[in-house]
């Protein structure tokens, strides 16, 4: 909304008044991480997603200015357009990009890590990596002020220094902070985040030298675009050496809006059973913001919004009073999907570029296959894996990295890791060594973690985290090489996971052409060879305490949704110990069936849909395999099967209940509760 009455806002880096400074105060250093983008261009609508949800990470807006410019190149972009020589101006001529998305960190790109090129968007270590190098104090102090009369705004930069500053450069970009477009370019993206509308006095900026303990003040004045979000704009100014292309320092006046709450991820305790999280909304600003909720729910799930202990239908407007805490609550209630996480995002967006958003996930407890989200980030590959688990039968939830942290993985049927082509660090390696020694039951697939781990040219050339006797003592394999010459992946006959396969694994939605040649240790064996050689592509162990199975190559690469999902059920079901070496397994259609309740104390009651006649026996195994209970083992006519058996005898704890028809194994994890 436009003001017809001049009003001021004034957001310095510290909390001090400009007055108060002596020579040799210091300030936060804040870094500024510059863009180029295009909204025709098809890797930023692949990047930009995972890119934006990073900056609004509360460690990461706390001391990070983005700020993003968009390209003329490789198709339209009205943003482009909009202003042409700033935006080439910072992106071609200053900076040499030469294809986009690309970032710099305080005008340097950021080194790749997780694959990609340097300065790839969505490659979140490498910046973590340069924003590490910046932290501390700086001797640089930037204060911006706005006074706007209509559409008409004054703008004054002060900058202060407490050491010598000589030949730099003052930059002052006006900046929207949300966009939505509905055709902005040709790649689908809609919403478009800091945008530089104008540089002020131009692109080229302003020449800077300070002595010790001066402050220099610079005055600008620019219009509101009808075209923009008016209250969406603020000031971004930053100092940078045109030699060294460094950001010294950056400052904004944009309203810094948080929201603090308690844990953003929780564990229900049964279906059916709402989890609330509840933050408080702050702003410096009183006024009124917009609040919204973006939900990825299964199906049968529910979210509600409460502001203020009121349920409100989001999108919608509410008021926040200055310096004033206001309760925000997010209600997720979980329904019977075999997906069991849910996750909300609330999102605030307030005057002069104020916005906060936050991130809640839900699981609920009956999971029996926890999947551990390892990947460099590209949303392709942990969807390969859901598709694949919808066919498994089990019940699951995708976990983003990071939250394994947050749980007891034990209370998990299986836990499986899914690494992409990226490698496991330290942290990731002390979880697992942590669930392993507690008997765990891990599926652990990835194309380059044994490379990663053992390879010595990966530690030395890319830092990767070392760690052989994980490999030997964990793993029970020994690296041979890395980047085996195949494009097919060929099950070990008679292998209860393998069996007949003979699959490509370079035809999905990750080329696999990196994957690591294992060998198996001790009784350890292999499960899958690079196509007809004797190369070990994946192997299994299982000993009295722990059970494995581990891939040097990932399911994404897989193209056939129905072999990703019959190799996730086989693997699942081996790793519970509900099947064995010598089950005759066919890759068929499983046996549908359900049970309920789940967990059970007494009364348990098992359906199986017969669609032929078949042979059927269905059974109870512990987690080591051991069969406690047969509930079935007869010729069965088409139709439903009702099997109702008395599980009070039974030790509370996890179960797996086996159905096999005409050789086809299906398992799914009961929980016996008292």
């Amino acid at each position: 909304m436009r003001r017809s009455l001049p009003f001021a806002v004034s957001t310095a880096i510290v909390f001090a008044v400009l007055a108060g400074f002596v020579a040799h105060a210091q300030s936060p250093r804040m870094s500024l991480i510059e863009e180029g983008t295009n909204a025709s261009c098809g890797p930023c609508a692949t990047h930009n997603p995972t890119f934006e949800k990073y900056l609004v990470k509360p460690h990461v807006a706390s001391r990070v200015i983005p700020l993003i410019y968009h390209s003329s190149w490789p198709g339209r972009d009205v943003m482009y357009s909009a202003n042409t020589v700033m935006h080439t101006g910072r992106i071609v001529g200053y900076y040499a990009i030469n294809g986009v998305p690309t970032i710099t960190v305080n005008g340097k790109f950021p080194t790749r890590v997780t694959g990609g090129w340097d300065g790839t968007p969505s490659d979140t270590i490498a910046i973590n990596n340069s924003l590490s190098t910046a932290t501390g104090m700086s001797p640089l102090t930037i204060t911006v002020t706005e006074v706007q009369t209509g559409a008409d705004v004054a703008v004054t930069v002060a900058v202060h220094s407490s050491e010598a500053l000589q030949n730099k450069k003052l930059h002052v970009a006006v900046v929207e902070g949300h966009h939505y477009y509905a055709s902005a370019g040709t790649n689908g993206e809609k919403d478009f985040y800091y945008i530089a509308r104008k540089m002020l006095p131009d692109h080229l900026g302003t020449s800077l030298t300070l002595g010790i303990g001066e402050t220099k003040t610079f005055n600008h004045t620019y219009t509101v675009d009808t075209s923009w979000n008016a209250s969406e704009m603020y000031v971004v100014a930053f100092v940078q050496d045109d030699a060294t292309k460094e950001v010294l320092q950056a400052g904004t006046d944009k309203i810094d809006l948080r929201m603090q709450s308690g844990p953003t991820v929780l564990l229900n305790n049964a279906a059916g059973q709402p989890g609330e999280f509840t933050g408080t909304l702050q702003s410096p600003v009183a006024g009124e913001y917009s609040v919204s909720l973006a939900t990825k729910m299964p199906a049968g799930w529910t979210a509600e919004l409460l502001v203020d202990n009121v349920v409100v239908t989001p999108p919608s407007k509410i008021t926040i009073a200055k310096d004033v805490p206001l309760a925000v609550t997010v209600r997720i209630t979980p329904g019977a999907s075999k997906n069991r996480l849910g996750s909300a995002t609330v999102t605030v967006n307030g005057p002069r570029g104020g916005s906060v958003s936050s991130d809640f996930r839900l699981y609920a407890r009956d999971i029996e296959a926890f999947v551990m989200v390892k990947d460099e980030g590209n949303a392709a590959i942990a969807a390969a894996y859901q598709a694949a688990l919808d066919k498994s039968l089990y019940s699951y939830a995708l976990a983003p990295s990071g939250d394994e942290r947050g749980f007891d993985l034990s209370i998990f049927g299986v836990v499986v890791c899914e690494v992409g082509k990226t490698t496991l660090n330290q942290e990731d390696v002390q979880v697992l060594k942590s669930y392993m020694n507690g008997g765990g039951r891990l599926f652990l697939i990835g194309a380059e973690i044994g490379w990663g781990l053992a390879d010595d040219s990966a530690a030395i050339a890319w830092g990767t985290y070392r760690d052989v006797a994980f490999m030997t003592d964990y793993l029970h394999t020994r690296y041979v090489q890395d980047d085996y010459s195949a494009t097919t992946v060929r099950g070990v006959a008679g292998d209860p996971v393998g069996d007949g396969f003979n699959i490509s694994f370079t035809s999905g939605v990750q080329n696999q052409d990196t994957p690591d040649e294992l060998a198996p240790l001790g009784t350890a064996v292999p499960v899958f060879t690079y196509g007809s050689s004797a190369a070990v592509a994946g192997i299994r162990y299982a000993d009295a305490k722990n059970r494995l199975i581990f891939f040097g190559f990932g399911l994404e690469g897989i193209s056939l949704t129905n072999s990703r999902g019959e190799i996730m059920r086989r693997g699942i079901a081996w790793l519970l110990g509900t099947t064995g070496v010598d089950d005759a397994f066919d890759v068929g259609t499983p046996a549908a069936f359900s049970l309920y309740p789940n967990p059970a104390s007494g009364r348990l009651v098992v359906q199986v849909t017969v669609a032929s006649a078949s042979r059927l026996r269905v059974s109870l195994h512990d987690m080591m395999g051991r069969e406690v209970a047969l509930l079935a083992d007869r010729d069965a006519a088409p139709g439903v099967e009702t099997l109702v058996f008395d599980a009070a005898s039974l030790s509370p704890g996890n179960y797996a209940l086996r159905v096999v028809m005409n050789g086809i194994v299906s398992a799914r994890l009961l929980t016996i509760a008292r």
